[in-house]
């Protein structure tokens, strides 16, 4: 019996992490590195590497080895992506996931030797959600005492009261804590409130902030439920998604950002635009 718990315990059942990396990148996105190296040298021992040094990995795969979802496997990802450690690819019919482990080792060493790189995305909405309440909440200026003072009166997250505009929604966020990534979806975001006033002739509906956040957050990135596939969409590519959509008509809608984050139909966008 103490054998077999043995058995069951032994090294080739963790993921070896490394500290310096994680302290530098962020344990997720080190864990997700590490597990993908285990996953390359794999597929490189048996020979099943792509011709241009590729692989395979399901969301549901690396959530099984890992434990990530796959909201933090795609903050991971793009932590990853940046750092230019991997890239990353859609390939096939069915559309799988695909890797390719950058191996350059001076870049390697600037990340283990760098203190603290960019601020990572946000893991999940969720925990988006919590950084806007905590940290990014309402900056301290006299343009936003009125705001703060009648904060004690709101009546619930979806009251009147407690919804922004855009113009207010960017007061109250402090940009400057954003990473470029962040910084590049609330471009996006506020392109296609533009869109929206050009479009629509009226300004775009108020929200609360955890609305505008979770379209913010949303931005830059396609996810087919269907296929279970996660896209990367580039700055140019979500302006031609949102174009598209507002040249689409859908009926009784009225064309929120909500409406537009919502379900399938930033995919469908997606293959229509980009892909």
């Amino acid at each position: 019996m103490l054998i077999d718990l043995i058995d069951l315990l032994r090294s080739d059942g963790f993921i070896t992490v490394n500290k310096k990396l994680a302290n530098n990148i962020g344990l997720n996105a080190a864990v997700m590195y590490s597990e993908l190296l285990a996953k390359y040298k794999y597929f490189s021992d048996k020979n099943q590497l792509t011709k241009d040094g590729f692989f395979y990995n399901t969301v549901e795969g690396m959530q099984r080895d890992t434990s990530l979802s796959k909201d933090q496997q795609q903050a991971a990802i793009k932590v990853l992506e940046n750092l230019n450690l991997i890239e990353k690819q859609n390939r096939g019919l069915p559309r799988k996931r695909h890797f390719k482990i950058n191996l350059n080792e001076d870049n390697l060493k600037r990340v283990l030797q760098s203190q603290q790189l960019e601020e990572k995305p946000p893991t999940s909405k969720r925990e988006n959600r919590k950084q806007v309440e905590g940290k990014s909440s309402i900056n301290n200026n006299k343009d936003n005492n009125n705001y703060k003072n009648n904060k004690k009166s709101y009546r619930g997250q979806n009251s009147v009261i407690d919804r922004l505009s855009f113009s207010q929604y960017l007061v109250s966020i402090d940009k400057n804590k954003f990473s470029t990534y962040d910084s590049e979806q609330m471009a996006a975001l506020q392109f296609f409130v533009e869109c929206y006033k050009h479009f629509r002739e009226t300004e775009h509906p108020n929200l609360t902030i955890e609305q505008w956040e979770d379209a913010r957050t949303t931005m830059l990135m396609a996810t087919d439920e269907n296929m279970e596939t996660d896209m990367n969409v580039d700055s140019e590519g979500e302006k031609l998604m949102i174009t598209s959509y507002f040249d689409t008509y859908y009926k009784d809608c009225n064309y929120s950002v909500l409406h537009y984050i919502s379900g399938n139909l930033r995919a469908i966008r997606y293959y229509d635009t980009v892909h």
